[in-house]
């Protein structure tokens, strides 16, 4: 698989936040916020700290209890910065389900919501063409303030919808030779810096594996994903990278095993 990469993202440099709301960027090396006691833990007294001088401090980690998800840290008092290095997690998952079937929940990001709950709101963009959508998310690492995350995702090459159309057609004229593979890909062009590839490849099943259910798919799909981003600067600094990459990594699996569940709970209804 090929790196999606994220262009132009630099810590201080990011493009400003949709709306009018955005912060501005900080100089880089420039501390935001209280420093962390040495170790890198942060303990309540520093999440206390913060909420208590988030009136006084521009870019601090804070709280807002005017949302419906509780506490969090507004986007924008992130300044936009992010760290200078790309994170990228890797995950391949093979479901006994046709390809169009394992392709159809990433081809809208509203349906990406039943299986990454951190994806808590999408919007469409009237002037685009359909292929923008502004992501809203929420991320919480352990005790800390939940940090929401803003971007705006367009997608990447061939538009993912007309893709799952030609597969269904596929499908329809019956079982072909030789391996299909279809792909979703998409990056950020404003806000949280991210990228994002997911490569389906439906394949013949091997006979081990249908075995246990005879009537099962003749067919499998093997789903790649490869999920790149640059984490918020206040991350980087209260938290630390590799605790952070830990963390999400289990999300990422943990969404995929929903997704794998979604996609075998409906193969079993279409056969039932």
């Amino acid at each position: 698989m090929r790196g999606a990469g994220i262009p132009g993202a630099s810590m201080g440099s990011a493009p400003k936040c949709w709306g009018g709301r955005g912060g501005g960027t900080a100089a880089p090396g420039r501390h935001v916020g209280p420093r962390v006691p040495r170790g890198g833990r942060v303990g309540n007294h520093v999440v206390e700290r913060m909420a208590a001088e988030a009136p006084r401090r521009r870019g601090t980690i804070t709280w807002s209890k005017s949302s419906p998800e509780g506490g969090y840290t507004p986007y924008e008092t992130l300044l936009e910065r992010f760290d200078e290095l790309d994170v990228v997690h890797r995950c391949t998952r093979v479901i006994q389900a046709p390809l169009s079937t394992c392709m159809e929940p990433w081809c809208d990001w509203k349906h990406v919501r039943k299986f990454v709950p951190q994806l808590v709101d999408v919007e469409s963009i009237p002037q685009e063409d359909g292929r923008v959508r502004r992501l809203r998310m929420m991320y919480r690492f352990a005790t800390t303030p939940t940090i929401e995350l803003m971007t705006s995702a367009v997608y990447v090459g061939a538009e993912p919808k007309q893709q799952l159309k030609d597969a269904l057609q596929q499908q329809n004229e019956g079982p072909g030779t030789g391996q299909r593979c279809k792909e979703v890909r998409w990056r950020s062009t404003e806000g949280f810096p991210q990228a994002g590839y997911v490569q389906f490849t439906e394949r013949e099943a091997h006979k081990t594996e249908r075995e246990g259910d005879p009537a099962g798919p003749p067919t499998e799909t093997v789903v790649e994903l490869e999920f790149t981003y640059r984490m918020p600067a206040v991350l980087v600094e209260f938290v630390g990278r590799h605790p952070v990459q830990v963390d999400v990594e289990k999300i990422v699996q943990d969404s995929m095993d929903r997704y794998v569940e979604l996609c075998l709970k409906k193969t079993h209804a279409e056969q039932a």
